[in-house]
């Protein structure tokens, strides 16, 4: 009955009538009964929520741009988005950023990896004066969706006084809307607008045509993060109205159906800035990267039901159109007697999009899997990462009391046990799936990773259980910090921050010299820990101070010393350091994936070559981690 009521007030809403509060009320009840099964009832679509346009400016050091100049940019920037967008956005010009430093030293390319989900809209302003010129870069990342913007946007001014509306442009051209998918019918997609109850016209920002970029989003412990679904657009139908679009969806695998929960808590889409241009297309092999020469590609407008353009692949992979594609274009690669594959291309500028096909009988099937898994090991990685972390937090906690350190205790027990149930369904999925389509799919360290959680768990659980004790039993303040003392002791351990946790513990038997247990322990790792040599120690150095620090590019050049200081420790029988080995080990793992991932996006001999390189880094740390974990744990099973 609610449905028809809503359907009449937006039919008999007179032409022009600015929409009521009440109005809104009724269409968000209505959107609400329509959040498909998947999504989490306090998805919120944002209707009447106005963008938090953040705009981190960064003005390069340079005698040209003084500082009266920065001001005046500053504010003329600031001012000419606030008029441009009014009720629509709140705009905010900063000068600092979490990532500014590591944008000013690589560019804004850093973006590519972010998917942090947030309130605001971040804008990367970059600008210079070069040759004369006031050089300007930009680009977007929306916290709504967890996407960013795909293309560096640059312009070059000779005007001074044209800087700040030029820079404006720039971020107005990628602004984007945000939305939450609510509705998925068999052809058909809807869509609700963030913003979109605001009373705003939507028709400049999105048209019929346009397309939208998805992203999954998933609750990972405590926090929600986003997953770009890769080779999947939405293209509206239609401009919006009333804040919902009706849109249509293009995806390259069956598990990417918006209505599959796969542990998501719902979709997300950000509109993308495209252009009219040839389509430049590179296929390479899924595994080696290598061009795949000879394919046919079928290139069609608006369905797969058009007539297609034909293409074949050159000696590099390469296809490209003669003719121009608006917004999109549907592509079908053909070869060995069948379809390989068949996705979207959003056309936002004319780069060459790579694509990674197999050369298996089941390629398409087998590529579906290894998206999957990809993503799967990702979690994994993601979750060790947030359960190291957690570490240090519980120590923090637990300077100021048992009872904040139980609740973030608690906190990250439930966090951890959910993700460990999706984690383990995911891989039961992924298993049950193979042997259905009768494929042989390797899941790497994935189950070793996944049992590490597990013990993660138990260990919290452990921790939990004995604060729990402490809280009911403690009856002096003196034995209250005594325990507080005790767990952060443990909790060093775990970190394998020895030299930390020795002095916790001498602490402890300093104030209770009766402590017998902690005063035989603390005596037993002070004799573990002490160093047998220099060469041990300064193995030991490498292993605790430099090897965890290391970035990727540093992995292979030091990669020789680790191995000769794990050889170090344990000639010395020292199980300790390499503790903290297996740790940084994870945090390696995790990063190698990531820059890999950025590689088989981009198809150059140079990104082949990078790898390669790191393949064979990523194997070489692999059986590093295997060596030294049954050095560590002799009694474990292997």
């Amino acid at each position: 009955m609610l449905m028809h009521i809503c359907r009449a007030w937006l039919t008999l809403k007179p032409a022009g009538e600015s929409s009521s509060l009440g109005g809104y009320v009724i269409l968000v009840l209505l959107l609400f009964l329509k959040v498909p099964s998947f999504a989490r009832a306090d998805f919120d679509p944002g209707l009447n929520q106005p963008y938090h346009l953040q705009i981190v400016l960064h003005i390069a050091d340079n005698r040209f741009l003084t500082p009266i100049f920065q001001e005046q940019l500053e504010r003329e920037l600031r001012d000419h988005l606030q008029l441009t967008y009014g009720k629509f956005a709140k705009v905010k010009v900063v000068r600092n950023h979490p990532l500014l430093r590591e944008v000013r030293a690589k560019g804004l390319q850093v973006l590519d990896g972010w998917d942090e989900l947030s309130e605001h809209k971040t804008h990367f302003l970059c600008i210079d004066f070069v040759d004369g010129r006031y050089e300007v870069q930009a680009r977007q990342h929306d916290g709504f969706s967890g996407l960013n913007s795909p293309v560096v946007r640059r312009d070059w001014i000779s005007d001074r006084r044209l800087v700040a509306q030029r820079a404006a442009r720039l971020v107005d051209r990628d602004f984007g809307l945000a939305g939450t998918v609510i509705e998925v019918g068999k052809e058909e997609v809807k869509l609700a607008i963030r913003g979109g109850g605001l009373g705003v016209s939507l028709d400049r920002w999105l048209k019929a045509g346009d397309v939208l970029a998805v992203s999954r989003i998933r609750q990972q412990g405590d926090k929600p993060r986003a997953e770009p679904v890769e080779w999947a657009c939405l293209q509206a139908l239609e401009s919006p109205s009333n804040g919902l679009c009706r849109c249509r969806y293009f995806h390259r695998y069956a598990e990417d159906r918006l209505t599959a929960p796969s542990g998501a808590s719902g979709y997300r889409c950000l509109k993308l800035t495209t252009v009219s241009a040839p389509l430049r297309l590179r296929l390479i092999d899924d595994k080696s990267l290598d061009p795949q020469p000879g394919l046919q590609v079928h290139v069609f407008k608006g369905n797969f039901a058009a007539k297609p353009r034909e293409l074949t692949t050159n000696q590099d992979g390469l296809a490209i159109s003669k003719e121009s594609f608006a917004h999109l274009a549907l592509v079908k690669v053909i070869g060995g007697g069948g379809t390989r594959a068949q996705f979207p291309i959003a056309i936002v500028d004319e780069r060459t999009m790579v694509c990674r096909v197999s050369t298996a009988a089941a390629g398409q099937n087998l590529a579906a899997l290894q998206t999957r898994k990809d993503l799967w090991l990702g979690r994994l990685y993601d979750n060790l990462n947030l359960a190291a972390e957690r570490v240090p937090e519980l120590n923090t906690l637990l300077t100021k009391s048992l009872e904040g350190a139980l609740a973030g205790a608690r906190l990250g027990l439930k966090d951890l046990g959910a993700e460990l149930t999706a984690l383990t369904v995911e891989r039961d999925q992924l298993i049950r799936q193979a042997r259905e389509l009768k494929l042989a799919l390797d899941l790497g360290e994935g189950p070793k990773f996944l049992e590490e959680l597990r013990r993660r768990h138990k260990e919290l659980t452990e921790f939990s259980q004995r604060l729990e004790k402490a809280i009911e039993k403690a009856q002096s303040a003196e034995t209250k910090t005594l325990v507080r003392l005790l767990e952060r002791a443990r909790l060093r351990e775990a970190e394998a921050e020895f030299d930390q946790a020795i002095a916790l513990y001498e602490k402890i038997v300093e104030m209770n010299p009766d402590e017998k247990k902690i005063r035989l322990h603390l005596e037993d790792l002070k004799q573990t820990w002490s160093t047998k040599s220099p060469e041990h120690a300064k193995a030991r150095e490498f292993i605790m101070q430099t090897w965890p620090r290391l970035e990727v590019a540093a992995l292979k050049v030091n990669l020789p010393q680790a191995e000769k200081a794990f050889a170090q420790c344990k000639q010395n029988q020292d199980r300790l350091a390499p503790r903290k080995l297996l740790l940084a080990n994870l945090v390696h793992a995790s990063n190698l994936k990531k820059r890999l991932d950025v590689l088989k996006r981009q198809g150059t001999a140079d990104s082949r070559a990078e790898a390669k390189t790191i393949a064979v880094v990523a194997e070489a740390i692999r059986n590093l981690h295997a060596e030294a974990s049954a050095f560590v744990n002799p009694d474990s099973k292997k």
